[in-house]
């Protein structure tokens, strides 16, 4: 999992206060702020993965992922819309 480049409204590089909540079926995996990157090692099963922000009102984006035994990695990538809405990009 890694989280790009795009930053919240009024942060800046070295000043950051909102970062992305990552969540594996609930459980909270991590909190990413930007370029961070880590990896996880999940069993195959599907999965539900759920990221938040700190906005006004907490935008949350939901998506399923299958992990299947002939899948050796995944790489998901964590970002903001034009919104500062948080999302999953699900890199093959």
């Amino acid at each position: 999992v890694q989280r790009d480049e795009k930053l919240c409204d009024d942060e800046k590089v070295d000043d950051q206060d909102c970062p992305i909540k990552f969540f594996i079926d609930d459980f909270k995996a991590g909190e990413f702020y930007i370029n961070n990157s880590t990896t996880y090692y999940l069993k195959p099963n599907e999965y539900d993965l759920t990221v938040k922000n700190c906005k006004d009102k907490c935008d949350t984006y939901h998506t399923k992922i299958t992990i299947k035994d002939h899948i050796p990695s995944v790489k998901i990538v964590l970002s903001l819309d034009e919104n500062g809405k948080p999302f999953i990009i699900n890199k093959k």
